[in-house]
């Protein structure tokens, strides 16, 4: 049996009905829990359908913890509801909760959030803003698991690898990274992989490059030139702009420099190396200064392919042309008159 009937006064507590005089049968929630005060409201339409033992009320649809819906008070007044994760029931005056796990929520046009806002689970479609004139906190962080990122770009652009992408938003920006700070202490540039740091710098510090968190190279320096460039040293305090301080062997043209600076060529009618001055002031071409006082050793030794000697010139400063240079302070050509004096002023 279902009745409705005009409540002339709202309920304080548990009520009853007595219908054609057969008794007081309790009303009740749909879950036949007692009512809750004012759920009842004075001069509102009551359904009640009776179930055999009570009237259970059928124009409520919340549980023994809610009532009625009620709209806000005013056109400025916020009104929302929320539904209860195991009953599913509305709940009366409290914010909006999606925890259990079929809380999903559908067709929302924008949603405005003043507190903080969590998504826990599941995946998130579409574009995320943040407002712009708000910064994130100290200890906040935005993570994209296991996925790609792009920014002003496709992610799925970037499907051939795990990393991040930032592209420009108009022609000609092209892509970026850029990372600023009111604070230039903190200012930095590191990346790291599983063996250490490659690439990484400071404020006021060069550019490093190494390899297992160990520098190998450095690029310009707040006490050094500018555009320094030192591979394996560290200090380029007394490298000028442009400088270039090599610690180890340099190699052209080969991947195996046995010396300071070995220079290879393989291509036919092509120096092994050139040398011009067009300073008008100094007439030096090469210049060559041997700091050993060792005998035994020359300050300009030239050989051919099959380490035949050419040209020797010895620490003393004899000249020894095809042969090793005598010890007598003269030239010694190989086929000439050996017996020629030659006179230095």
């Amino acid at each position: 049996m279902r009745i409705q009937f005009k409540a002339g006064n709202a309920n304080t507590g548990a009520s009853t009905i007595n219908v054609n005089a057969q008794g007081a049968k309790n009303i009740t929630y749909q879950d036949a829990s007692a009512l809750a005060s004012g759920a009842i409201a004075v001069n509102s339409i009551v359904d009640v359908m009776y179930d055999g033992t009570q009237f259970l009320l059928m124009n409520d649809p919340a549980g023994a913890t809610g009532g009625d819906v009620t709209g806000p008070a005013s056109a400025t007044d916020n009104a929302v509801v929320r539904f209860d994760g195991t009953t599913g029931k509305l709940v009366q005056n409290s914010v909006v909760t999606i925890a259990d796990s079929t809380g999903d929520v559908a067709g929302v046009g924008a949603l405005t959030a003043s507190g903080n806002l969590t998504l826990s689970g599941g995946t998130a479609n579409g574009v995320l803003y943040l407002n712009g004139s708000k910064v994130a906190t100290s200890g906040s962080a935005l993570t994209f698991d296991g996925t790609n990122l792009g920014v002003n770009t496709a992610a799925t652009a970037l499907t051939n690898y795990r990393g991040a992408e930032f592209a420009g938003t108009t022609a000609n920006t092209g892509g970026f990274l850029r990372m600023r700070s009111s604070d230039s202490s903190i200012n930095s540039l590191d990346f790291t992989d599983v063996n250490g740091r490659a690439i990484f710098t400071t404020t006021n510090h060069p550019v490093r490059f190494g390899v297992n968190d160990a520098e190998k190279m450095r690029l310009a320096s707040a006490t050094g030139g500018v555009g320094a460039l030192g591979i394996g040293y560290t200090n380029l305090t007394s490298v000028g702009d442009s400088g270039l301080a090599v610690l180890g062997n340099v190699g052209i043209g080969t991947s195996s420099p046995s010396n300071k600076l070995h220079v290879t060529v393989s291509a036919a009618s092509t120096a092994v190396s050139a040398f011009y001055n067009t300073d008008t002031s100094n007439g030096n071409g090469v210049y060559i200064k041997a700091g050993g006082s060792n005998s035994g050793k020359y300050a300009l030794a030239i050989d051919n392919a099959a380490s035949s000697s050419l040209l020797y010139l010895d620490s003393s400063g004899n000249l020894g042309l095809g042969v090793t240079p005598s010890a007598w302070g003269r030239p010694a050509i190989q086929g000439g008159a050996g017996g020629t004096v030659f006179y230095y002023a």
